[in-house]
């Protein structure tokens, strides 16, 4: 039997350790905010946050581009909810011990960002990434090897596409190489800008020791612009004979009409139906975030850049 969860601190650090003002990065990590504490400790260009075996611990952090690498390490047993804004792109590499879980939300709005994760036994990891892009492109990829047994991986992406002619993209690939692996992952897109585009991969490698694999895939798409494009690429390379893997794909080019007439019928602005039901849409992967906190941390970068259609 693993030790029971005991409230602490992580600890964040990196190889070469230096306290220069220069590389400082901004983290916020509420069970030690304001004790003057040097929770964060700068390195090189990569930073390193280790959680130590029992200790379960909540990190908000943001990074400039003196950290555009970052290691996760959650030792056997330990968990880790963390909230991430991400303005560039980098490497993060996340390593699950036995029973660790992870927690991570991020919302980006530039540059092109790659996670690894690595699973050992009976770890969970759960991803939900925001992309809003700011600037012409946003991209993020997530490769998974699941090298234990009894693990859950899940990944959840929405993309809101609102300015001109940005482009997002998002590609995903795990490795399954071990029994009993629940997987999900979902895609949300919404594209409203004029020549705006997105596209989503994602693929599963069953390899033949992954028996009892449980994982699906599903990708959905609203084009609310005639020259916005998406394009959605699910693949499933299965070599075990004993799994249950499916995936989907849908994309829709106007907002359901029968919701429009509901909400417009009941003396709802046309405009403010329109972006409820927008927020419909993205709601059901946004639902998935079980903190409340980030949850509506997402709902409001959400309302951010979708309110053009109450104007």
């Amino acid at each position: 039997m693993r030790s029971s969860v005991r409230k602490g601190r992580a600890k964040a650090y990196a190889p070469v350790e230096s306290h220069s003002s220069k590389k400082q990065i901004i983290a916020v990590c509420g069970s030690v905010q304001g004790d003057g504490d040097p929770y964060c400790r700068a390195g090189d260009r990569e930073l390193t946050l280790k959680v130590p075996a029992g200790i379960e611990e909540r990190l908000e952090l943001r990074r400039d581009s003196t950290f555009p690498d970052m290691s996760v390490v959650l030792e056997e047993g330990a968990r880790l909810s963390l909230r991430e804004y991400v303005d560039m792109g980098g490497t993060t590499r996340v390593y699950l011990g036995a029973g660790a879980k992870l927690v991570h939300v991020v919302h980006q709005t530039a540059g092109d960002c790659v996670t690894e994760v690595e699973h050992d036994e009976g770890s969970k990891y759960s991803q939900t990434r925001l992309v809003i892009p700011q600037s012409n492109e946003a991209r993020h990829s997530t490769d998974i090897k699941v090298k234990g047994p009894d693990c859950v991986s899940d990944v959840h992406s929405v993309h809101v596409v609102a300015r001109g002619s940005a482009h997002t993209e998002s590609d995903s690939y795990c490795d399954f190489l071990s029994t009993g692996t629940k997987a999900q992952q979902t895609h949300r897109a919404v594209l409203c800008g004029s020549k705006s585009r997105s596209s989503w991969r994602s693929t599963y490698m069953v390899k033949k020791v992954a028996q009892q694999t449980d994982a699906n895939q599903e990708c959905k798409a609203l084009l609310l612009d005639r020259t916005a494009r998406m394009t959605a690429r699910p693949e499933l390379k299965i070599q075990a004979d004993d799994v249950k893997v499916t995936h989907g794909a849908a994309l829709s080019t106007t907002i359901d009409p029968k919701q429009l007439l509901y909400l417009i019928s009941r003396g709802v602005p046309r405009s403010r139906a329109q972006w409820l039901c927008v927020n419909g849409f993205l709601e059901d992967t946004l639902m998935r975030v079980d903190d409340p906190e980030d949850r509506e941390w997402l709902r409001e970068k959400v309302k951010e850049a979708i309110t053009d259609f109450e104007k």
